[in-house]
């Protein structure tokens, strides 16, 4: 059965979740380890729209449990859900 489960990787449009909401942003490095997005990693973004008091272009380092694959991001009705995805760090 193949993974269908989303990846993180470089070059890849994702969310910032920040206290303010979901931020849009394209993923410009990522350092640390592959696998489940945590602490063990960290990214550089850019965002890509003006949100929340965020300007477009804005570049800045997170965790990598912070940066979540558009395919992972399922908004619902009442909130929202992040389903499980994982992390590629090319060596």
């Amino acid at each position: 059965m193949k993974d269908l489960r989303p990846v993180l990787r470089v070059g890849d449009l994702a969310y910032y979740d920040s206290m303010q909401g979901m931020i849009p942003c394209r993923v410009l490095g990522l350092r640390g380890e592959s696998g489940a997005a945590g602490s063990q990693s960290s990214a550089r973004v850019k965002t890509t729209a003006v949100r929340n008091g965020w300007p477009r272009g804005t570049e800045f380092d997170t965790w990598t449990l912070h940066v979540v694959p558009r395919g992972a991001y399922f908004p619902r009705r009442y909130g929202a859900k992040i389903g499980f995805y994982t992390v590629e760090v090319q060596s």
